[in-house]
């Protein structure tokens, strides 16, 4: 399924407010973006959507990501996290033939349909 993108909706690349990196944001033209590069350092985490991530255990973003579903939970946003024993970031994508990738991937993929058919059916 592809976003389509109309006149009231853009994707830009914007300067990312806290450490002026660019980001991709996708928002309505006539809006503030919603986001930056990185959800995690967002505030306010009640309008943002339901959350499924993964992390390696040993990998830079550990820590930070655990917080980020903390922190999303604690709003009230459905979220969780799967923990992988690799120490590498990215290992879904470097070693996509590893079994520990492959398990990554599939529970991924499931996640993503399910959220796609939640969006299907609230639509009709």
């Amino acid at each position: 399924m592809r976003i389509k993108l109309t006149p009231d909706r853009a994707l830009r690349v914007e300067k990312a407010r806290l450490n002026d990196v660019p980001a991709l944001v996708l928002r309505p033209a006539d809006r503030e973006p919603v986001g930056i590069g990185s959800p995690s350092r967002q505030t306010d985490y009640s309008n943002l959507p339901p959350c499924y991530t993964f992390v390696g255990e040993g990998e830079p973003f550990y820590a930070e990501t655990l917080q980020y579903v903390e922190d999303l939970r604690s709003a009230g946003v459905p979220a969780e996290a799967d923990v992988y024993p690799t120490n590498v970031h990215a290992f879904d994508m470097l070693y996509r033939e590893d079994a520990v990738s492959r398990q990554a991937i599939s529970a991924f993929e499931q996640r993503f349909g399910d959220a796609i058919k939640k969006c299907e059916t609230s639509a009709n």
